[in-house]
């Protein structure tokens, strides 16, 4: 008389597919599952006891998120990143023009401030330089 755990016939669920038997591949899974969670609970509690000490001979500043925004720009784009300069947040993005050639940095940055809880769209002044456009061109006709 055979064990039901431990018989080796395949299972065929409803789609047709066949699922291994339940018996000693089962075991086998459990084993292998409960050796990575117990590494893993170990490497965790590492983790947490060599950042406690990082904290406490360099400190920390806890970071939480204050809010989300949407930023709406005139062209189609993919956000790449956004950086802060002084009070200025400088938000970077690709963008496909269709068949003009020709992009300027307006084109592909806009330039924000927070204020309020809002992101509020800035002139283009701080980017607004002879030299940073000629090399913005220049790498985007190279690259």
């Amino acid at each position: 008389m055979s064990d039901p755990e431990t018989q080796m016939d395949p299972v065929e669920p409803e789609d047709g597919a066949q699922v291994a038997p339940a018996g000693l591949e089962a075991g086998t899974y459990e084993v292998i599952r409960n050796r990575l969670a117990n590494s893993g609970s170990a490497l965790r509690a590492r983790l947490d006891k060599l950042n406690h000490a990082r904290k406490e001979v360099f400190g920390a500043i806890e970071t939480s998120l204050l809010a989300t925004e949407r930023i709406t720009t005139e062209n189609n784009c993919i956000a790449r990143d956004m950086i802060p300069v002084g009070n200025h947040f400088i938000f970077g993005y690709n963008v496909h023009m269709g068949l003009r050639t020709h992009l300027t940095p307006k084109d592909v940055f806009s330039i924000y401030t927070y204020k309020d809880q809002m992101l509020v769209e800035q002139p283009f002044d701080l980017l607004d330089n002879e030299n940073f456009a000629r090399d913005f061109e220049e790498l985007f006709k190279y690259y």
